[in-house]
């Protein structure tokens, strides 16, 4: 079997999403923030595979740690769909912009 090395739709798709999302972090609040990073996290690496951070003041690290672990808990497909599916339902026309 060959491994094809072009990638698919729903992964240009993803990649074009996360790069407007990385360029456009003035649109965003924090929830959406964390809510994109986790499906970002899911998509790339997968599951929630490490330790919730620890520190007292380290709680940007815990809230998004705790965006991809509870991602991860959920039966979720094809979390490069979804980023873009989520990113279409907060700005509809963002590739035109």
């Amino acid at each position: 079997m060959v491994e094809s090395i072009e990638m698919e739709d729903f992964e240009i798709a993803f990649e074009k999403a996360s790069n407007f999302v990385k360029n456009h972090q003035e649109l965003f609040d924090n929830t959406h923030k964390m809510h994109f990073y986790g499906l970002y996290k899911l998509a790339k690496v997968g599951k929630c595979n490490t330790d919730r951070p620890g520190g007292l003041f380290n709680w940007e690290r815990k809230s998004m740690w705790d965006s991809w672990s509870s991602l991860s808990e959920k039966n979720i497909k094809n979390p490069h769909n979804m980023y873009v599916d989520y990113l279409t339902g907060l700005i509809e026309d963002w590739e035109t912009q």
